[in-house]
C-alpha cells in the first residue's frame, strides 16, 4: 500500500512539474527573449500565445517600443503546437535583430500574418522556418523598408491561399531589391492584392509560378503598384496598365512577366570527417547548392590541436575556420594532433623555454633546419618560419592562455603546449 502511495505522490509531483512548464517571454534590457520552463514570478513576463489571432492576443505588444532585440531560448525549440504567429514583433519599431530563431519551431503554423510587419530588421535569415502547413502571409514583411536581405530558401508553400501586402513598402525609401520566391509554390493563392505595392527599388523577383493564369486567384489588385524598377528575366519593364497578376509570371518570349524564372539547382553534399575520430567537433556540414559558400570550422578537443583540413591528402587550409564554393559533393576531414604536457619541453633536439612564459620572448631552440609554427587553441596560426638553429618569438600580444608550438624538422614532427601567464 505504501508503495501505491509513493508511486501516486511521484506521479501527481510530476504532473504538477509538468503542467508549470510553459511557453514565455521575457522583457529585460529592450531584449524580449523566448523560454519555455517555469516562467518567473519577477520582472516582465508574457505568456506567448500559441493561437494570436488578434492584437490583444499578443501580451506584450503595448511594450513593443522597448523592444530592440529578440532571442530565442534554446529551450523554445520544445515548443511544437504554435498554430499562429500574427503580429508576434509587427510594429516593433525599433526591433534591429533576431538571435536564435532556429530554435522556433513552425511546424504547425498556419497564420504569419504580419509577423515581421514594420520593424527595422535589416536582415532575416528564415531557413530554418517549415511553412507546409501556412495559409496566410498576409503583410508578413509589410513596412520593414530597412530589409534589404531576406532569405526565403525553405518556404515550401502547398497550402498557402494569402500572399496579400506580404512584401508592400508604402513608406519612405525601401531598399530590398530582390526577392527570391523560387521555391513557394503559389498555385493555390486566392489573394495577392497589394503584394509587391510600393516597392520601388525592386527589381528582381525569383518565381516560377504563374499567377496570371492560376484558377484559385479571385483578387490581385495594385499586386505590383509602384514597382517601377521591376524588370522580368526576358527583360520586360514596369507597365502602369499591367500591376494586378496578369504579369505575374516568368517573363519569356511572347509571355511578358515580372517574375524572373529559376530553374531548381542540384544539391550537394559536404561531409566533414574527423582524424582520428573524436578529436574535435565539426560544423557547416550538409546540403547545399550550386556556388553556395559552405562556412566550416573545427574545435579541437582536449588533449588535442587542430592541423588542417585535406581533401584526398591534400591540404586546403590551416585554418580551422574555412569557407569555399561549393561545386560538387565533396568530402573534407579535419586533421587533428596529440598535444604534449605543460612544463619546460626539451629533448636531445629540440627545446622550448621559459614554459609557462612569464616573459615578452619565447625561445625555441633547435640543432638542425626546422619549421616552426604556434597555434591558438582556437586554431589561428600566429607564428609560421623557417628557422637554421634558434627562433626567438615575441608573445607581447598573446592573451593569457595555452598555446601549441609545432617543430618540423627532416625527420620528425614535436609537438608542446606551452602557456602564456
Amino acid at each position: 500500500m505504501k508503495k501505491i502511495l509513493l508511486t501516486l505522490v511521484l506521479l501527481v509531483s510530476a504532473l504538477a512539474y509538468a503542467s508549470a512548464q510553459t511557453a514565455y517571454a521575457q522583457l529585460n534590457n529592450h531584449v524580449l527573449t523566448f523560454k519555455y520552463g517555469t516562467m518567473p514570478t519577477s520582472g516582465t513576463n508574457y505568456t506567448v500565445p500559441l493561437n494570436a489571432t488578434s492584437m490583444s492576443h499578443v501580451p506584450w505588444y503595448p511594450d513593443r517600443a522597448q523592444v530592440n532585440k529578440v532571442v530565442f531560448d534554446q529551450s523554445f525549440s520544445n515548443v511544437h503546437n504554435i498554430v499562429s504567429l500574427f503580429m508576434w514583433f509587427a510594429n516593433m519599431s525599433n526591433l534591429t535583430e533576431i538571435q536564435g530563431i532556429q530554435y522556433l519551431n513552425t511546424s504547425t503554423v498556419v497564420n504569419m500574418m504580419s509577423t515581421f510587419a514594420f520593424t527595422k530588421l535589416s536582415s532575416l535569415n528564415l531557413t530554418s522556418f517549415d511553412t507546409q502547413n501556412v495559409e496566410t502571409m498576409q503583410a508578413m514583411f509589410a513596412g520593414s523598408t530597412q530589409l534589404y536581405s531576406l532569405d526565403l530558401s525553405s518556404f515550401v508553400t502547398p497550402n498557402l491561399t494569402n500572399t496579400s501586402y506580404m512584401f508592400s513598402m508604402n513608406a519612405v525609401d525601401p531598399i530590398l531589391t530582390t526577392i527570391d520566391m523560387s521555391s513557394m509554390d503559389l498555385s493555390h493563392v486566392v489573394v495577392t492584392d497589394g503584394m509587391f505595392q510600393g516597392n520601388d527599388m525592386l527589381k528582381t523577383v525569383y518565381c516560377n509560378s504563374d499567377c496570371s493564369s492560376s484558377t484559385a486567384l479571385t483578387s490581385s489588385s495594385n499586386m505590383f503598384n509602384g514597382c517601377t524598377r521591376i524588370v522580368g528575366g526576358n527583360g520586360t519593364t514596369y507597365d502602369a496598365s499591367h500591376i494586378d497578376a496578369s504579369y505575374a509570371r516568368p517573363d519569356a518570349v511572347g509571355s511578358k512577366g515580372y517574375f524572373t524564372g529559376q530553374a531548381i539547382e542540384p544539391e550537394y553534399i559536404v561531409i566533414l570527417l574527423s582524424n582520428p575520430e573524436g578529436a574535435g567537433i565539426l560544423t557547416g556540414d550538409g546540403p547545399y547548392n550550386l556556388n553556395d559558400v559552405a562556412q566550416i570550422s573545427a574545435t579541437a578537443n582536449d588533449g588535442y590541436v587542430f592541423a588542417d583540413w585535406t581533401v584526398n591528402n591534400v591540404t586546403l587550409s590551416t585554418n580551422a575556420e574555412y569557407s569555399f564554393l561549393v561545386s560538387g559533393d565533396i568530402t573534407l576531414t579535419a586533421n587533428f594532433q596529440t598535444t604534449e604536457g605543460i612544463g619546460e619541453s626539451e629533448n636531445n633536439k629540440i627545446k622550448v623555454y621559459p614554459n609557462p612564459i612569464n616573459g615578452s620572448n619565447m625561445t625555441v631552440a633547435c640543432d638542425e633546419q626546422a619549421r616552426v609554427l604556434v597555434y591558438s587553441t582556437d586554431g589561428r596560426c600566429l607564428y609560421d618560419r623557417n628557422v637554421d638553429d634558434t627562433a626567438t618569438i615575441d608573445t607581447d600580444n598573446w592573451q593569457g592562455g595555452a598555446y601549441i608550438v609545432i617543430i618540423e624538422t627532416k625527420t620528425e614532427t614535436k609537438m608542446h603546449k606551452v602557456v602564456k601567464l
